[in-house]
C-alpha cells in the first residue's frame, strides 16, 4: 500500500499536538508562522467519526512524520467506490495516524492529539 502513497514534501506541511481542548481557529493562530486558512487544516481521527467522501485524507507515519496523501490514502479509510459520508474509526493500523480534512472555523480540538497543517 505505501509503494501507492503520494508522499507530501515536509516543507510542505507542519504538525502541532493539542494539549488540551480548543477551537480550531484560535488554536492556529496561536502558534507563530502560522495562520489558519479554510480546508488547510487536518486534524488526527482519534473515536469514530462521520467522514464526508470529498473530505481530503492524509496518512502520517508514527514513527517518522512523513505524511502521504492520494487515492491509496483514502482507500485506506473509505476502501474503494465508497460515496456518500463513511464512518470511520482509526487504528487499524498501528503504525499510521489518520487526519482528516477540516472545512470549518470552530472545530473542536481534541486533547492529545495533532493537527496537520498545510503550509
Amino acid at each position: 500500500m505505501r509503494a501507492n502513497l503520494e508522499p507530501i514534501p515536509a516543507n510542505k506541511y507542519r504538525l502541532l499536538k493539542v494539549d488540551k481542548e480548543a477551537e480550531i481557529r484560535p488554536f492556529v493562530d496561536s502558534h507563530p508562522g502560522v495562520t489558519y486558512e479554510r480546508g488547510a487544516c487536518y486534524y488526527q481521527l482519534g473515536a469514530r467519526a462521520q467522514v464526508q467522501s470529498n473530505k481530503e485524507v492524509i496518512v502520517v507515519e508514527k514513527d517518522t512524520d512523513r505524511a502521504y496523501t492520494g487515492d491509496a490514502a483514502r482507500s485506506l479509510l473509505f476502501g474503494t467506490g465508497i460515496q456518500g459520508a463513511v464512518s470511520v474509526k482509526a487504528g487499524n493500523n498501528p503504525k499510521l495516524e489518520v487526519y482528516v480534512q477540516s472545512r470549518s472555523v470552530n472545530r473542536k480540538l481534541k486533547p492529545k492529539t495533532r493537527l496537520l497543517i498545510m503550509l
